[in-house]
């Protein structure tokens, strides 16, 4: 009995024994701790809930007592050759890379998240090419007068220009009737523009899509001819009378440009700026671009006027005429560089300029009444300004102006007549406000004047009526 009772203490004992052993397993087995992320009593998951690593990866570490380096698995806790407890500081040792996990499969399917459409740079409104800022951006009247949009369509256009590329694509949004307005901008309004010779363009349905200029130097040939243009602009300031004034400067330009060009209309190279500073030969707007490059070098606001000239009320060409429009001393004024030049061969340049002293400025700052008498403009989409002052006028300035206020016409008139004649001039110019003016002192006028001119020899006394000029020549 005493053995069978035994027998069961001891089948007792170790069936405690093994509950005890199999509780521990399990609790071995379910309860883990993570060595990357430092996780403990991670419950029978086959990957750490934290960092993703999975269970059973093996890792090396450094044990912190002895230095030993042991490659272990999760819930590996003590050092083999120490004993040290392997901290969870340790996971900085290494860097893990978690094991690739089989995204779940969803229970439905999940709403596409927009993706918000990438914004492209907003388009600049000034050009980046460094020419454009050669002078100050102030002097350009037509440019002002743009809208936000067309500057943007006007920099694209310039800058493509610049780069002397063939094909310049629009973006969206332009159309054909601002770049009308754009590339009258272009061709007007911007006289270093040298180099170009034809802009086509193309639309579909009033969407402006590209244009394609043609040029007429090529990039070597343009910085050769802008360097030549630049210095000889620079170079004004040393002309005999440029001083601070803005008439002082204008007339010393116009001068320049008078003195070294010869007017010339069957040459294709004679419409730019470069035709006067490069060949030294140009037609009207030839002559417009360069008066009007070196004005605002100058800081003298200006713009380039079309249109077309009459004589006795019949239209002279199906060419048309350029001038310039300036403000001088903050006044308004035309000025047409091409009729003041003799090497234009007209009925009204009876002398030579220059040349001791024989210069006469028939068109040098005049205003609307007296050049629209036989001149139309062109409407290029811009407001232009009006020009009604006198006092930058040349015959104003050079005391030969006789206006209906003026004290005394008669008298002031055989002055000027005697005094220009003893300082050896031999073209006399006098200009009349007005044609009754004019008569008055004509008709008034004694026979002394008139000997005095006969006494030096053959002369000439032609009034142009209608532009109310007197000119006397003597030998």
């Amino acid at each position: 009995m005493k053995h069978i009772r035994f027998r069961r203490v001891w089948l007792l004992c170790l069936s405690l024994l093994l509950l005890v052993c199999v509780s521990v397993s399990a609790r071995a087995d379910t309860n883990w701790f993570c060595l990357y992320c430092g996780r403990e009593n991670i419950p029978a998951y086959s990957y750490c809930p934290d960092c993703g690593t999975a269970r059973g990866t093996s890792r090396v570490v450094v044990c912190g007592n002895c230095g030993t380096e042991i490659t272990v698995l999760e819930g590996y806790r003590y050092c083999p050759n120490c004993g040290s407890p392997i901290s969870a500081d340790l996971r900085s040792v290494a860097t893990p890379v978690p094991r690739s996990t089989t995204a779940p499969r969803p229970t439905a399917t999940p709403r596409p998240t927009a993706v918000p459409r990438s914004t492209a740079a907003p388009l600049s409104i000034r050009p980046s090419a460094a020419v454009f800022s050669w002078y100050s951006e102030t002097t350009r009247y037509y440019y002002n007068q743009l809208t936000t949009q067309e500057k943007q369509l006007f920099s694209l256009l310039y800058d493509g220009i610049m780069n002397f590329e063939t094909v310049i694509p629009f973006p969206d949004g332009f159309t054909v009737s601002m770049y009308n307005r754009v590339i009258n901008v272009i061709r007007f309004d911007c006289p270093e523009i040298i180099q170009c010779s034809k802009y086509t363009y193309y639309y579909r349905d009033e969407a402006l899509v590209r244009a394609e200029p043609q040029y007429c130097l090529t990039r070597d040939a343009y910085a050769q001819h802008w360097s030549a243009i630049q210095s000889a602009v620079q170079g004004m300031r040393s002309l005999p009378g440029f001083s601070a004034s803005d008439y002082s400067k204008e007339f010393a330009i116009y001068r320049y440009i008078i003195e070294h060009c010869s007017y010339q209309i069957d040459e294709p190279a004679t419409v730019y700026a470069d035709s006067v500073y490069w060949y030294g030969r140009a037609q009207c707007c030839g002559y417009v671009r360069a008066l009007n490059l070196a004005l605002r070098y100058y800081g003298i606001p200006c713009l380039h006027i079309t249109g077309y000239t009459y004589t006795n009320g019949q239209r002279n060409d199906d060419r048309g005429h350029d001038w310039t429009m300036a403000r001088i001393d903050g006044e308004w004024y035309h000025c047409d560089a091409t009729w003041d030049d003799p090497t234009w061969e007209r009925s009204d340049h009876p002398a030579a300029f220059p040349g001791n002293g024989n210069a006469y400025l028939k068109y040098f700052n005049q205003t609307d009444e007296f050049m629209l008498k036989n001149r139309t403009m062109d409407d290029l989409g811009f407001t232009r300004p009006a020009c009604y002052s006198v006092s930058g006028n040349y015959a104003y300035r050079e005391g030969i102006y006789v206006s209906q206020w003026t004290e005394d016409p008669v008298s002031y008139v055989k002055y000027q007549i005697i005094a220009r004649r003893d300082q050896g001039l031999k073209t006399i110019t006098i200009q009349f406000e007005t044609a009754a003016v004019y008569e008055t002192v004509y008709s008034r006028l004694n026979d002394g004047i008139i000997n005095r001119l006969k006494n030096a020899g053959s002369y000439r006394w032609w009034y142009d009526k209608g532009a109310n000029f007197l000119y006397i020549i003597v030998p």
